[in-house]
């Protein structure tokens, strides 16, 4: 025998689910809490190439300082010679457009050479965000 449903009831129950309306009360809930994660996210992306970018300066400075080191404070001093003052160093450069140059501070061409022949290098890139960075060292030759 086949059961008959009373003319105005319906086959499911009003509880058998989620309405329109909460369905869009829960995503918007869960939009509002995944943005912050999804910005702490990028924000760490971002610090983290900082920070990469930032190692590697570090890296192509040391190795500029110790070409430094191998000279005498004559072959830095003398303009015609491998390492003219304000001349790109030759070192591995593995920045976006990077540049690595040094020069002596404390000295003027012409003036004797001291003993202690103080130099700063630098180097200068874009980042990975297209923003101009550079990274100094100073150091002296004795």
């Amino acid at each position: 025998m086949m059961k008959c449903l009373p003319p105005n009831s319906t086959a499911s129950s009003p509880q058998a689910g989620f309405s329109l309306l909460e369905l869009l009360i829960a995503i918007a809930v869960l939009s509002v809490s995944l943005v912050p994660a999804l910005q702490s996210s990028i924000g760490s992306q971002r610090l983290s190439d900082q920070a990469e970018e930032t190692r590697i300066a570090v890296a192509v400075l040391e190795e500029a300082r110790l070409q430094l080191h191998g000279a005498t404070p004559e072959d830095l001093t003398d303009a015609g010679g491998a390492f003219a003052v304000g001349q790109a160093l030759n070192v591995a450069a593995a920045l976006d457009a990077s540049a690595v140059t040094y020069d002596l501070p404390n000295w003027v061409a012409g003036d004797p050479v001291p003993a202690v022949l103080p130099f700063r290098v630098t180097v200068a890139w874009t980042s990975a965000m297209d923003q101009p960075r550079t990274m100094t060292i100073v150091d002296a030759i004795r």
